[in-house]
């Protein structure tokens, strides 16, 4: 019976001590796990921070460089319709770059080049300093690839002053098609840095911008002076594979493993690189082992000890319970601080939203205000107390409610949801009432509580004004106001092929200013100026709202009139003859000018094969206007 029962107890004792053994190795198992997770979330939230950094700043620098792509545009527009660059120093092209130069934000100075590389204006000083760029890359490169459209070149130091800049050129060329120059402006490096710095990443982290062929344009936590920089894995093997991607565990930029993320443009050569040393965040996870050593220490401890009492006091089962209990608390108290610590991270997850750029808006399925960071409550004027747990429709115009209701509704994958997701331009309304226009990026997401749409909203009011300037100086002309001779021609061409297509009257007139170069010579070129405006003035005065009128150059205009026959063509020939002979000019010695026009009239007939065909007609006849007089008006032969 003793014996019986002993080898119960040795039996009992196997039992427990295996029992033992195996929930020493599930507690450290456990804890092993729980440390591993800790380790790889560390290098999740550094590429998630590194990713989200990485594509903020390209889309930043790619808005700074359309701009400057846009100012370069409108310029050559402009030159394109003065006959392309003077060979002698011109005021007015001058005027025009400190006009431009001086609304464009980070860019030091606009420069023009001609055709031989010797600078022709400079937005700085006039008159230019001939100096010899023919050597310099944004000059070369232009020259040798006329279809190259912006050229994003190295970063240089000016010759003129020694300062620091990134050349940005575009070609040049006349009406003709003609290369006549290059337009070129000197960005500050100062400006694409800030937008590294305004990421404010933590310490550690490294960042830079970059040409795609290993240029570095300006760099944050680390040196870019190396030369060789084509040579780092970037992008000698990334690059070429993918124009995105995350690095973990390996070289980006340098010799050192590094957790990294890079962004390539799809529009410019420009790359944008961030990475923090693999090695980094590895010490931090060890810190963070080493300050729970000691309660991981005492756990396997007090197992062991609970396990040597159960051995001693196999009987006293109270105190194996107490032993238990307290094995319990101490668990109880790692829960704990592990819900702290993801207490932390959700305070760092906020403090990174609340420090974004662009303004955050997270609703629910219902269209619900849930969160509002600071940059939204800047941008619509409400504090986030006021807004969360609001419909949605209180931030938007009146009318657009139902649209969005329709966006929420196709969300989670649907098209109308992919349309918004890639970048929607709306209307936003402020707390005080006033619209702007804004830019929305959404993403949805399915949660057990139900779907959430995450909101990037962005404030575009800066980007439609410089829009809607170039838009004005691509279709006007800078001296009248009048159509410029693109613009002239694009939508006669439309009139032109619906006359043709409906069989539509249609008709053109030519008209010169006579003797406009003795004004010029004999008065002044500021009184040639205000001829060329009071004559487009007059004409517009006198035309229908359908009626089109441009500058062909110099002192030339042309009418477009649809639906108008010869009878109806020469009449407002002869209205517009005796307005110009009316026409008075006051002069500042007191005196006024008077001055006169030639016409020339076409109507279109089926031998025209095109508009271009139409207007020679109608200048063959402003030539005999010309020659038989001046002050006249001439139809041209069918």
């Amino acid at each position: 019976m003793n014996a019986g029962l002993t080898e119960q107890m040795r039996r009992a004792g196997k039992l427990l001590g295996l029992g033992a053994l195996a929930a020493l190795l599930l507690l450290n198992g456990v804890l092993a796990f729980l440390a591993w997770r800790d380790r790889e979330e560390r290098f999740s939230e550094a590429e998630i921070l590194a990713r989200h950094a990485s594509r903020m700043v390209l889309q930043r620098a790619e808005t700074k460089m359309r701009q400057v792509d846009y100012l370069l545009t409108g310029i050559s527009e402009v030159l394109a319709a003065r006959g392309g660059i003077s060979g002698h120093a011109d005021l007015y092209v001058h005027r025009l770059l400190v006009r431009r130069n001086a609304l464009a934000e980070g860019v030091r100075w606009l420069f023009l080049v001609r055709p031989d590389g010797v600078l022709a204006e400079h937005s700085q000083e006039f008159p230019a300093v001939p100096l010899d760029l023919s050597d310099r890359e944004y000059f070369v490169q232009q020259v040798g690839h006329w279809d190259l459209g912006l050229y994003i070149g190295e970063p240089l130091t000016s010759r003129r002053n020694g300062e620091a800049f990134i050349p940005v050129s575009r070609r040049v060329t006349n009406d003709g098609g003609l290369f006549v120059g290059v337009i070129a402006a000197g960005i500050n490096p100062d400006g694409l840095r800030a937008l590294l710095e305004a990421q404010g990443l933590p310490e550690g982290f490294e960042s830079g911008i970059f040409l795609d062929h290993g240029v570095a344009l300006a760099c944050h936590g680390m040196t870019c002076e190396d030369a060789s920089l084509a040579a780092q894995p970037l992008f000698a093997r990334y690059l070429p594979q993918q124009r995105q991607g995350a690095v973990r565990a390996a070289p980006l930029l340098g010799n050192d493993a590094v957790m990294g993320h890079f962004e390539a443009s799809e529009r410019y050569p420009l790359v944008v690189a961030i990475q923090v040393p693999e090695a980094l965040i590895h010490a931090a996870w060890v810190d963070g082992i080493r300050g729970r050593l000691p309660a991981v220490l005492g756990l396997n401890l007090a197992l062991a000890a609970l396990v040597l009492l159960a051995y001693r006091q196999f009987g006293r089962r109270r105190e194996a319970v107490y032993a238990l209990e307290a094995a319990n608390r101490e668990l109880e108290q790692r829960v704990e601080e592990r819900t702290a610590q993801l207490q932390q991270s959700e305070a760092r997850a906020r403090a990174f939203m609340n420090t974004a750029m662009d303004g955050v808006v997270v609703i629910d399925g219902e269209s619900r205000i849930l969160e509002f960071n600071r940059a939204a409550e800047q941008m619509f004027g409400y504090r986030a107390a006021e807004v969360v747990g609001q419909d949605l429709g209180l931030l938007m115009p009146e009318g657009m409610e139902a649209a969005h209701g329709q966006y929420v509704a196709d969300a989670m994958g649907k098209e109308t949801t992919r349309r918004m997701g890639r970048g929607r331009e709306v209307q936003g309304r402020r707390r005080d009432g006033s619209r702007f226009p804004i830019e929305v990026t959404v993403g949805s997401t399915e949660q057990e509580q139900g779907a959430l749409h995450v909101g990037i909203i962005r404030d575009i009011t800066e980007r439609k004004e410089a829009e809607w300037q170039l838009q004005r100086l691509a279709t006007l002309d800078g001296l009248t106001g009048v159509f410029n001779r693109r613009a002239l021609m694009e939508q006669g061409e439309q009139l032109f092929d619906l006359a043709r297509r409906y069989q539509w009257d249609l008709s053109v007139v030519m008209l010169d200013a006579d003797h406009f170069k003795s004004i010029n010579d004999n008065h002044g070129h500021h009184v040639g100026d205000e001829v060329l405006k009071l004559l487009a003035g007059r004409t517009g005065a006198i035309l229908r709202s359908t009626d089109i009128l441009g500058r062909l150059g110099g002192e030339e205009f042309g009418i477009i009139l649809p639906e108008t026959g010869p009878e109806g063509a020469l009449e407002l020939g002869q209205r517009l003859l005796q307005q110009v002979r009316a026409s008075r000019l006051p002069l500042q010695d007191g005196r006024e000018l008077g001055f006169t026009v030639s016409m020339g009239v076409a109507s279109l007939t089926a031998a025209d094969a095109d508009l271009d065909a139409l207007f020679r007609r109608a200048d063959a006849a402003l030539y005999a206007a010309k020659r038989g007089g001046r002050d006249r008006l001439e139809v041209a032969a069918d």
